[in-house]
């Protein structure tokens, strides 16, 4: 598989990066409103955003010779807005059952 050029890499992380965005604040709304049932559309935004971050992990694993996919700071923010809406949604769930 040849190289993701960069404008392919800002296309495919963009949405990643809205989608775990947008879970966070629904998240957070939830928390706010001392209700679940928003959650549920959080996890499902986290998952389609999985689903797109999992299409470059699997191209990069599936080529052992080449770097398919060259970690740039669009990546880089990609990543870290997942892991922290991952973690908001798992801390605002554990906080909504103590409430």
């Amino acid at each position: 598989m040849s190289k993701f050029t960069k404008e392919e890499l800002i296309e495919g992380f963009m949405p990643i990066i809205a989608m775990a965005g947008t879970a966070k604040s629904i998240a957070l709304e939830a928390l706010r409103n001392k209700d679940k049932s928003g959650l549920s559309e959080a996890k499902q935004l986290l998952l389609e955003a999985h689903g797109v971050h999992h299409k470059y992990v699997t191209a990069e694993c599936e080529d052992d010779d080449n770097v398919v996919v060259e970690l740039n700071l669009i990546i880089a923010h990609a990543e870290d807005q997942y892991m922290s809406a991952e973690t908001i949604i798992s801390l605002v769930e554990i906080l909504l059952d103590v409430i």
